[in-house]
């Protein structure tokens, strides 16, 4: 039952990804014509402070598409203005938070319309309970695990897909602190791809299942994954040691090209004339 739950709310969150990425449903063009429409009335004592938060995103190089989207579902919730002001100061706190964190690292996209989806994202993330520092500590882990001539895309993919599955499986099985942060690492410097990412999860399921209590079946897991390292490292090590590797000099061999100098030898005369008798 666990299982099916976190492949309910993996999707679920995969899903609100594609709708939180996709344009605004808006009718609206930009933020003058949204504060223009009838329905914002109750909310125009917010436009200094919305047009402040428009010119700080302009700065970041982002879509004020970040904001217009806040305020459509305000205005078609019929949201107090109160809760509107709260939402929209909270979403320019996390996305001060993604850019800052992503600028910092070198993982900021040039472009808006990049930037823009990978903001989105972010906010998304941290939405669901992912903190400050299990963001960077999952940036810092995927450039650790790329490498140097990692590109950008490839880099903040495996982050984001290590936040999102631990994000689902934590809505399941209720991770410590401690195992979030373990399980975020674990699933970025591991040999699986991407997509496989659920099977550390449907692991986790299974001992669970069996009466293992989770941070105990997290801890388990990360123990294997050492044993399984350090096995394969001292299976390599041995390979070179038993002659995969470079042969062990031992030295000059005994010349077999030019024969030994036995000395001059005992005279035994011409071999046609036995000597004097």
């Amino acid at each position: 039952m666990g299982n099916r739950q976190f492949f309910k709310n993996l999707m679920i969150f995969g899903v609100a990804c594609l709708l939180f990425a996709a344009p605004a449903p808006t009718h609206a063009k930009g933020l003058d014509d949204w504060l223009a429409q009838p329905s914002s009335a109750a909310y125009r004592s917010l436009a200094p402070e919305i047009r402040a938060f428009a010119a700080e995103l302009r700065q970041l190089s982002l879509s004020d598409s970040l904001l217009l989207m806040r305020l459509e579902e305000a205005s078609n919730k019929r949201a107090s203005l109160s809760a509107l002001q709260s939402s929209l100061r909270t979403d320019m706190e996390l996305i001060r938070l993604s850019a800052l964190s992503l600028k910092s690292r070198q993982l900021y996209p040039a472009k808006e319309k990049d930037a823009t989806k990978i903001i989105e994202k972010a906010m998304l993330l941290l939405r669901t309970g992912i903190d400050k520092a299990e963001f960077e500590e999952a940036m810092d882990a995927a450039l650790g695990k790329a490498g140097p001539k990692a590109k950008q895309d490839a880099v903040l993919s495996r982050a984001f897909s290590a936040l999102a599955v631990t994000a689902a499986a934590d809505a399941t099985y209720s991770f410590s602190d401690a195992s979030r942060h373990a399980f975020i690492s674990y699933l970025i410097w591991s040999d699986l791809s991407e997509k496989k990412f659920d099977s550390a999860v449907a692991e986790i399921a299974k001992r669970v299942k069996s009466g293992v209590p989770v941070d105990m079946a997290v801890a388990a897991i990360l123990k294997e994954s050492e044993g399984q390292k350090s096995s394969g490292k001292s299976g390599s090590d041995k390979e070179k040691t038993s002659g995969g590797g470079k042969p062990q000099d031992t030295g000059k061999p005994d010349s077999p090209g030019k024969p030994e100098d036995p000395g001059k030898p005992d005279n035994p005369g011409n071999s046609g004339n036995p000597g004097k008798k």
